[in-house]
């Protein structure tokens, strides 16, 4: 029975106290056999829990190397089966397989640490080395193996692999990101089409109130001038006609007539050339050089115009369009800049053309100008946008502005509204 062996049995013959206990021991055997046997089936139960799971289950000294490892474990590592991970525990310090270890050893004192604070490891997110060096992130539950007032030596645990559950929140939380990002980027976007709806519609309305100012001045300018004048030529006629008709001084009434016709032709090119200049129609050189002088006449303010390469050919709309830019300037510097010299330059080449106005004033915030509704830069820069040109403005104080009108590509793309003869 010592030896092991739980069948044998102790042969009782008598009935004197060797015999009661050869009884007892019979007993005592059959019972530790049956003890025995349950303490197998539970040993195999729990083995074949620990086999089959599907969580690694290890235990780890404080060198951290593993002692023992269910397969589990090995796949986990990177190993085929239990016995090739013990092996490469195994090896010499001087095999390359040493390097295998599942944990760093500050990750390995770290742990320890926690154990002897607490006693206990519950869902620590660890990262372990697996053999091939790739990595993997697992939930680490564990508990130590130490006797009361003795420090642990060995760790038990269980590692759940939670790579694929790791990489996919990192996706979730990448495109969480992007699209609070998107989100932001849209309700920026959404903002500043508002803010360009609302200066649309300011510009809008500033523009509409100087056609109105301007219809205004043409039919005071036509009502009170040259309503006037043509009153005054029919009552001349009307005397005229008396005179003739007497025959005598209609020599003089001949001269004043003459002067108010002379004075009505005079208001209404004005009025035409104020609508649209004439000079368009010879080009813009043409129409630049006489708004300068238009400009010169009206303004105490020195302004040159220089033309340095060749003319660029352009159509109605873009030509007005640049010659209201231009116009736009040079008022601002008139009624801003207090200046006393300006420039304006047309330089065209192959590629397209620039035009610059540059004047020596007390100069003024671009960007302030801009946010705080400028309609004269606004309504610049919508002619600009809408033929495709770009327009910069630049200006340093006590120096001067620069308006810079840029356009590269100046092929004429056909009209959708105009009507042709084919087709119709």
């Amino acid at each position: 029975m010592a030896s092991g062996d739980l069948d044998a049995r102790c042969t009782a013959e008598s009935s004197d106290e060797l015999g009661r206990l050869a009884a007892r021991v019979n007993v005592m055997a059959e019972r530790l056999g049956d003890s025995t046997a349950s303490l197998r089936e539970s040993e195999r139960k729990y083995r074949g829990i620990i086999e089959n799971s599907l969580e690694g289950i290890f235990v780890l000294d404080r060198c951290g190397a593993l002692r023992e490892a269910n397969p589990a474990m090995a796949r986990l590592l990177g190993f085929d089966s239990v016995d090739s991970l013990m092996a490469a525990q195994a090896a010499p310090s001087s095999s390359q397989d040493a390097k295998r270890l599942p944990l760093s050893d500050d990750e390995v004192a770290r742990l320890f640490a926690l154990l002897e604070a607490e006693g206990k490891i519950a869902g620590l997110e660890v990262e372990i080395t697996r053999t091939d060096g790739t990595t993997a992130w697992c939930l680490l539950n564990a508990r130590d193996t130490r006797r009361r007032g003795v420090s642990a030596a060995l760790l038990e645990g269980q590692l759940t692999d939670v790579t694929a559950r790791k990489h996919a929140m990192e996706t979730l939380t990448q495109h969480r990101d992007q699209l609070e990002q998107q989100i932001r980027e849209r309700e920026r976007t959404e903002a500043e089409l508002r803010d360009s709806r609302e200066k649309l519609r300011q510009l809008s309305a500033h523009q509409e109130s100087i056609r109105e100012e301007e219809r205004k001045q043409m039919a005071m300018t036509i009502h009170d001038e040259l309503g006037q004048l043509l009153t005054a030529i029919k009552i001349d006629v009307s005397l005229l006609r008396l005179l003739l008709s007497q025959g005598t001084g209609w020599t003089g009434k001949l001269a004043e007539m003459g002067e108010l016709v002379e004075r009505t032709i005079h208001i209404v090119r004005n009025v035409a050339s104020h609508l649209r200049p004439a000079a368009l129609n010879f080009g813009l050189v043409s129409a630049l050089e006489w708004l300068m002088q238009d400009y010169s006449r009206h303004s105490a303010i020195t302004c040159q115009f220089r033309l340095e390469g060749r003319e660029p050919t352009l159509s109605d709309d873009h030509a007005t369009a640049v010659f209201r830019i231009v116009q736009e300037a040079l008022t601002n510097v008139s009624r801003h800049a207090q200046a006393s010299h300006v420039d304006v330059v047309l330089h065209g080449g192959d590629e397209g053309f620039d035009v610059t106005v540059n004047d020596d004033g007390i100069g003024f915030d671009v960007t302030r100008a801009m946010e705080g509704g400028s309609y004269g830069l606004q309504g610049m820069r919508e002619r600009a946008r809408m033929i495709g040109a770009q327009l910069q403005v630049t200006s340093e104080n006590d120096v001067g502005s620069t308006v810079r009108l840029s356009i590269r590509d100046i092929a004429e793309k056909p009209n959708p509204f105009v009507w042709s003869d084919e087709g119709r």
